[in-house]
């Protein structure tokens, strides 16, 4: 119910329903009400003089107020416009939904009944669920989220104009070892440890990997190439080589080539000509399983092994074994460039050999495409 009503300036008319604040006025002969998101009349009435100054001066684009899952449509949308990676607009989606499941548990349903405080019980709601590194991601995207909204006049302001986010600090993980990840092979299932070898001995990341094409690897260079193309973007929209190590060659010139994909998923009742690209996520359930099978931690909770830190490990290894750091940067495909990496001229000769000082894992290829075993050292 409103309690009462203040005419401010020529065109606006500050009321009160419930204990917040709203603008109500005329825009292009609609009648409008805008939250100004306040229980202190003496911002109200400010928030309200810098409306009312726009509308005289015909400067104002207010909108109705939107619901929050509106304004959600409305960003991804925006995010599709600007070509972001679609990986990117899928985890901005989930993590953008995550709070608007939250904030209607809150009965918060418009973007304008969003505050601080609001922002603050998602976070500490979601610290014993995710880890501190997510948290920090997730507050950083609806951050970026409420300014759009501020920068498309669909709010007044973000409420989070003056929050700050701490990022957390980085945990110093320990890299697999040579003899650990050897273990760790022999535990999986077959169709599993060519790419697991792949990983390790590339540097690649696994969506990388799993978007090999056929025709991407060519084995008789002795290259991969990692294409950026539209709708299956690199995380940095950049294409890259790497150079393929020799125990790979040996056993990519035995793996079968899906039709699609360089690398596929077994065949299943669901799909019994097995064509469909590998499952990230399957794979590092296998890959986990096959780390506690070891007796390792696995986890990122446990803060132990999972199927990224064989990215780690090709860094270590790669270091370890005297490759150049920026060489090694280029293979990874790393966005934080050096000056070094700036005016690094590629040999491809070079390269190939600078790769094939990294340590064997494979003792010999079985006849079996999949199918590898590996020595003990």
């Amino acid at each position: 119910m409103t309690k009462f009503r203040l005419k401010i300036g020529a065109r606006v008319t500050v009321c009160q329903r419930g204990q917040i604040y709203h603008a109500e006025y005329y825009e292009n002969g609609k009648q409008k009400r805008v939250s100004l998101s306040t229980k202190n009349l003496k911002v109200a009435k400010e928030k309200a003089i810098k409306i009312d100054h726009a509308l005289v001066n015909g400067e104002s684009n207010q909108t109705t107020d939107l619901s929050l899952v509106e304004a959600i449509e409305l960003y991804i949308d925006w995010l599709r416009t600007e070509r972001r990676a679609k990986s990117s607009i899928q985890r901005y989606q989930g993590e953008l939904n995550s709070f608007h499941v939250f904030c209607g548990i809150k009965k918060i349903l418009r973007l304008s009944q969003i505050k601080a405080s609001t922002f603050d019980a998602y976070r500490s709601d979601r610290t014993s669920e995710v880890a501190a590194k997510t948290l920090y991601h997730e507050s950083v995207v609806i951050k970026q989220f409420l300014t759009w909204c501020e920068s498309r006049s669909y709010l007044l302001k973000s409420p989070l104009i003056k929050v700050r986010i701490t990022k957390p600090p980085l945990v110093k993980r320990t890299p697999l070892k040579h003899e650990q990840l050897v273990e760790i092979v022999r535990k999986l299932p077959r169709h599993h440890q060519l790419v697991v070898l792949t990983l390790a001995h590339s540097g690649l990341r696994v969506g990388e990997l799993q978007r090999l094409q056929p025709n991407d690897v060519n084995v008789e260079a002795g290259w991969f190439a990692v294409e950026s193309r539209e709708g299956l973007e690199t995380k940095t929209r950049e294409s890259r080589r790497v150079p393929i190590h020799k125990e790979l060659l040996l056993l990519f010139r035995k793996h079968q080539r899906g039709r699609d994909w360089f690398f596929t998923s077994p065949a299943s009742s669901e799909y019994p000509d097995g064509q469909r690209w590998i499952s990230p996520k399957k794979l590092n359930e296998a890959f986990q399983r096959a780390v506690k099978a070891c007796g390792l931690p696995a986890g990122l909770k446990n803060k132990g092994f999972t199927i990224h830190s064989l990215r780690h490990y090709f860094k270590s290894t790669s270091v370890y074994s005297d490759v150049p750091q920026h060489v090694t940067n280029a293979w990874m495909g790393h966005s934080d460039r050096s000056t070094a990496e700036i005016y690094f001229h590629r040999d491809d000769t070079k390269e190939l050999q600078l790769i094939n000082r990294l340590p064997l894992l494979l003792a010999s290829a079985t006849t079996t495409s999949n199918s590898v075993s590996v020595s003990k050292s």
